[in-house]
Parts: C-alpha cells; sequence; structure tokens
C-alpha cells in the first residue's frame, strides 16, 4: 500500500488548484483572444476588400464615362463634314472613300473595334470589315442592342435638340455601355452632319456613324497595365 505524506499532498492539492484556478483560464483567455484576434483580422481583411472593391468599381465607372466621351470626341472628327454628308447620302456610296475617311483610318488611329453607318431605314451603307449580305447580317445582331439608342438620337435630331453642343462638342449623341456577343463594349452614335450648314439635311434622316470598342481583350491587359 502506498503512503502520501502530507507534504506530497499539498503539493497535489496546490497543482490541482493551480491548474484550475491559474491554467485553466488562462489558456482559455488565450484561446479567446487568438480567436478574437482573428476574427478582428478577418474583418479588417473583409472590409478592406470592400473597400478595395468599391473604390475599383468608382475607378471602372469613371473610366467608362470618360472612354464615352472620348469615343463620341473621336468620331466628330470625321462626322461633323460636309463631304462626309455628300459621299454617305449619295445613291451608290464609295465604299472606298468610306473605309479611308469614315472606317479603317478611325480604327487604327483611335483604336475603335467595330465601326458602322447606317442611313434612315437602318441600311448600312458600311461596315468595317464587311460588305454586301456580310455586312447586313452584321449589322442586324447588332441593332437589337442599339435600337434604343438609334430611336432616341433620330427623336432628337428631329427635335432639333442642340443639348451639350458647345465649344468641345460639335453634335449631339447617344452611347452606353452594352454587351455585345459576349463581349463588353462601349457604343457611340453620331450623325453625320453638315460643317457648314450648306449641305441640306431634313433633321432626323441623317446618316449615323455607330463606333463600338470593346472593353475585354486587348485593352482589357492595357487598361491592366
Amino acid at each position: 500500500m502506498v503512503q502520501v505524506s502530507m507534504a506530497e499532498g499539498l503539493v497535489q492539492y496546490s497543482g490541482k488548484r493551480f491548474l484550475f484556478r491559474t491554467a485553466l483560464p488562462s489558456l482559455a483567455a488565450a484561446v479567446m483572444l487568438a480567436v478574437a484576434t482573428f476574427g478582428l483580422v478577418r474583418w479588417a481583411t473583409d472590409a478592406t476588400d470592400s473597400v478595395e472593391i468599391a473604390r475599383q468599381k468608382t475607378l471602372m465607372a469613371s473610366l467608362i464615362g470618360d472612354l464615352r466621351v472620348q469615343l463620341a470626341h473621336d468620331q466628330e472628327s470625321s462626322t461633323v463634314w460636309d463631304e462626309a454628308v455628300i459621299e454617305t447620302t449619295a445613291e451608290e456610296p464609295s465604299r472606298q472613300w468610306l473605309d479611308l475617311n469614315l472606317g479603317s483610318w478611325m480604327s487604327s488611329y483611335f483604336g475603335i473595334d467595330d465601326i458602322y453607318v447606317v442611313r434612315p431605314d437602318n441600311h448600312p451603307v458600311y461596315v468595317l470589315d464587311a460588305e454586301g449580305a456580310k455586312a447586313e447580317a452584321h449589322f442586324r445582331e447588332l441593332h437589337t442592342e442599339i435600337a434604343p439608342l438609334l430611336d432616341r438620337l433620330r427623336a432628337r435630331l428631329r427635335a432639333g435638340d442642340a443639348e451639350g453642343i458647345g465649344d468641345t462638342v460639335r453634335s449631339i449623341g447617344e452611347s452606353d455601355f452594352i454587351v455585345h456577343d459576349g463581349h463588353p463594349a462601349i457604343v457611340s452614335l453620331k450623325p453625320i452632319v453638315s460643317e457648314t450648314g450648306d449641305v441640306p439635311q431634313v433633321p432626323g434622316e441623317e446618316p449615323i456613324h455607330i463606333a463600338m470598342r470593346y472593353l475585354d481583350g486587348a485593352f482589357a491587359a492595357k487598361l491592366a497595365k
């Protein structure tokens, strides 16, 4: 039979007392502190992520707004021009002239991806890199997405709306952010109008120049840099 001395009993009792009164509560407090610290760090990280996401959304909204203005401004380099009115309303427009002045040049110089020129009946007289039935098919795919913009612009032209025209804006227009064929893009519509006012035009029947810039692919890579 094992005898436990009083001194040994006191040691065991003291050890248990330390365990229950000091060690375990301290350990529990440490665990709670670790959990709280982890939660605080996680919350701070989530909050930071939320702020960063919100900041990026604001930045993208501002960027898209700036691109819409710039795209419309780029179009006006050729859409406010007497000769452009004459060529686009001719019975047999010259594709070579249209391509050189309203199409491929604007695409290469301004980085515009898709360009269309349509008459009041929505018949395309020019589509960048497309001719004939192929051109009409291209525009049919786009028309359902931009029909409200076309209707609104023509209604404004018929009404003689000049809102926004000033020193830096030479003609009214419509633009929007769309998803075309699975690609996010900015589309901008500008009427082809006389620069001098010497070429007669019926309000609302002006040819419309449609420019589209995609926001993915090469542009997204450039933006990321």
